[in-house]
């Protein structure tokens, strides 16, 4: 069964880096939580190694029909391969004042299919974005995106809200009772509108 059949990812991540590892509580759709390989055991487990980066992601987002290209890369630095490997990213709001939470449904982001050779829009909070099922050690997925801030956003001139981007792996790993892996990539911008 596919990752994101059975899971169901229901908190975001509180602050993201342009290279930066995150864990969000992750509960099995059916009866029992499928507890984070990070909490396993009390500290007994640790999580597989990553590395993420992320380019181009840009300091300031204005309202605009111009698309901003970035990049994602996520790495699997563990000697173990990841399985039932799967890739999410969404948009949001990073401010403390929930007046702001409406940010993330202004700010368009797609990815770059490499089948098909055209941009796909992710729809909702952590659409799937297609990748391998495995990711062997030292093995990396690399994903191009863009993103744009749409000018029908309710900002007022002047305002700025703390918004961000991020795209999330996650993996089941067997040797460590089916626990689940979560790796994020990506970044923060003021969103700003002049």
């Amino acid at each position: 069964m596919k990752l994101r059949r059975a899971l169901s990812l229901t908190a975001a991540t509180a602050a993201l880096l342009p290279v930066a590892m995150a864990a969000a509580p992750v509960s099995q759709a059916a009866d029992a939580p499928v507890p984070l390989c990070t909490e396993v055991g009390a500290g007994k487990y640790r999580q597989s190694a990553t590395v993420t980066r992320s380019f181009g992601i840009p300091d300031r987002l204005t309202p605009s029909t111009r698309w901003t290209n970035f990049t994602t890369t996520l790495t699997n630095a563990s000697p173990r391969e990841f399985q039932s490997f799967e890739l999410s990213g969404w948009a949001l709001n990073y401010d403390d004042n929930m007046d702001h939470a409406y940010l993330g449904r202004y700010i368009d982001l797609q990815y770059w299919d490499t089948s098909q050779h055209l941009w796909k829009t992710l729809h909702g909070s952590r659409a799937p974005i297609p990748a391998q099922d495995t990711l062997k050690p030292r093995g990396s997925v690399h994903v191009q995106m863009r993103l744009r801030l749409r000018e029908d956003v309710p900002m007022k001139p002047g305002e700025e809200i703390l918004g961000g981007v991020d795209v999330s792996g996650s993996w089941v790993e067997p040797a460590r009772n089916n626990c689940v892996g979560q790796t994020s990539s990506g970044g923060q911008f003021w969103a700003e509108k002049g």
